[in-house]
């Protein structure tokens, strides 16, 4: 990336890559774009609004920068035309948070989880970008912050995270938007929050993050047909609120943070072969 930093979020649409804030010291408005095809960054209009801790995802061709915290915990709601290169506010979502999931899934965008002044959440709220319209959906059933989550086959699974400071989880648990509701499945082997996870074809892979031992390398492998992990190569760089992002059929994991430096180092892991590859800026 062009600028190094942790707590970020990432979304694809229109065959490229948007890194949106973070910190970096301060809260970050930086919008940086990565073509695959070409190799290459630019900087894009930024975010209207500075924050760390945000979620982003695609909806309708657009993206959007939900929650976050700057001086306060944030409900804003922040569009993105890629093609127009221009942001619009939309609807704020009616819980504030931070350290949140946001997955799309059947035309609409899930924020789940997150934390505020009170601690960790179960909320989880559904977004319509058509409508611009939210509506309240059956709670997580364990609060927590700092997960990550990812959508195979029309079902959301939500991966680790903090039930509390130095409280790490290993619990999976699986959102059938359809039916609106959860079912708990196989722990993750690691307990991690601040992680990265994406899905390639039908598998889940939970990448880095920390624990109370440090800064995990591992990346664990989740297969939903069977709710079953295995664990597969270590990313070369232990980080903590890194984001990842699916390209084809590989995974792009974009800076985060180690015990010194925040970091512009982007690792590219390759299911197929169990490999990881290093770029020092991608």
């Amino acid at each position: 990336m062009i600028t190094a930093r942790t707590e970020l979020a990432v979304s694809a649409a229109g065959g490229k890559v948007y890194a949106l804030g973070g910190r970096s010291g301060t809260s970050l408005n930086s919008n940086e774009e990565y073509d695959p095809v070409a190799d290459a960054w630019r900087p894009r209009a930024p975010l209207p609004t500075s924050r760390k801790g945000l979620a982003a995802a695609q909806g309708n061709g657009k993206i959007y920068a939900i929650g976050g915290f700057l001086a306060s915990t944030l409900a804003i709601n922040e569009e993105y035309d890629p093609v127009a290169n221009a942001w619009t506010t939309r609807s704020a979502m009616p819980t504030p948070r931070w350290g949140l999931c946001l997955v799309a899934s059947g035309g609409k965008l899930y924020a789940i989880g997150g934390s505020d002044p009170s601690g960790a959440l179960q909320t989880n709220e559904a977004y319509d970008p058509v409508l611009d319209r939210w509506e309240i959906r059956e709670p997580m059933p364990t609060a927590r912050y700092n997960m990550a989550a990812a959508e195979i086959n029309g079902k959301i699974y939500v991966v680790g995270g903090n039930a509390s400071f130095n409280n790490y989880l290993s619990t999976v648990e699986e959102y059938d938007p359809v039916s609106n509701t959860w079912a708990t499945k196989a722990f993750m082997p690691t307990p991690r929050a601040q992680h990265s996870l994406a899905a390639v074809g039908d598998r889940l892979y939970a990448i880095a993050g920390e624990n109370a031992q440090g800064l995990p390398r591992s990346t664990e492998e989740y297969n939903p047909a069977t709710s079953s992990w295995s664990v597969k190569a270590s990313i070369p760089t232990g980080r903590r609120g890194s984001a990842a992002v699916t390209i084809s059929v590989d995974i792009l994991v974009l800076g985060g943070a180690d015990d010194w430096n925040f970091l512009d180092r982007n690792e590219l892991y390759s299911p197929t072969s169990n490999l990881y590859f290093v770029h020092t800026k991608f």
